[in-house]
């Protein structure tokens, strides 16, 4: 059963006590019921949430992990390794807090390599993975497209995508998979956030081109600056590939 909620209703999951995505995306002029239904809000984020691997992006829950309030439908996910809640507005904003995935062995991959690489470093207090920044928004800007596409959107839709808990941790590059060598960078500051305005034409059409220059964006804040458009777009083309995606 989906439970009813207030503005006020507590976030049910502790997605933002550690480092987390937070995407908003939102057409650029308000318009409180431009989704006509708390029922069409639902069927506009099965259609539109990206499925390429599990968990989706964004994660819809079960019956029990689902929220509706007066003009919003909400849902949220907590697998341990990772957590997330989300908000869908009747107005079309979306926004989305999603926890840093956490996995032992890669975050001791990371920490052995740092003390190799910084031994008269103190150790950080985690790692960021390359990848997330590579994928996360790919499936952010695919996802944009699609409410766009849906009718959720207006013709120069907002998106802001940023990280936040960073504080202490470093960038951790390593996939024999994807041709890297193990590489760890400083991250600069405890948050980052980048924002866009592009035409929704454009968003539909190249939502992979505008995930290239957002990765870009965010791999500069650790002190990644090695790394083109180009190069990003050809690995996360890689990413689709090894999915089966069409495009």
């Amino acid at each position: 059963m989906v439970t009813a909620a207030t503005d006020t209703t507590a976030i049910p999951v502790n997605v933002r006590d550690g480092p987390h995505w937070r995407v908003v995306i939102r057409p650029a002029t308000h318009e409180r019921e431009r989704i006509p239904s708390l029922d069409e809000c639902w069927s506009i984020m099965e259609r539109s949430r990206v499925a390429w691997r599990h968990p989706s992006y964004p994660i819809i829950g079960r019956e029990a992990e689902k929220q509706e309030g007066a003009n919003w439908i909400a849902s949220w996910a907590d697998y341990g390794v990772q957590m997330e809640f989300w908000r869908l507005y009747q107005s079309g904003q979306f926004v989305h807090l999603r926890g840093l995935w956490r996995e032992r062995r890669e975050h001791e991959n990371a920490m052995h390599l740092f003390a190799e690489l910084n031994p008269t470093e103190s150790a950080p207090c985690g790692h960021v993975d390359v990848n997330t920044l590579l994928d996360t928004p790919l499936e952010v800007f695919s996802f944009a497209a699609r409410l766009g596409a849906a009718g959720a959107l207006d013709d120069h839709p907002h998106i802001e995508i940023g990280l936040r808990g960073l504080r202490d941790r470093v960038l951790f590059s390593t996939d024999p998979g994807r041709g890297r060598t193990p590489e760890i960078f400083r991250v600069r500051g405890d948050s980052v956030t980048h924002e866009w305005t592009p035409s929704l034409s454009a968003l539909i059409a190249s939502p992979e081109a505008l995930a290239a220059e957002a990765t870009v964006r965010l791999l500069a804040h650790f002190n990644y600056r090695h790394a083109a458009e180009e190069q990003v777009q050809r690995e996360q083309n890689t990413f689709l590939d090894s999915l089966g995606v069409r495009r």
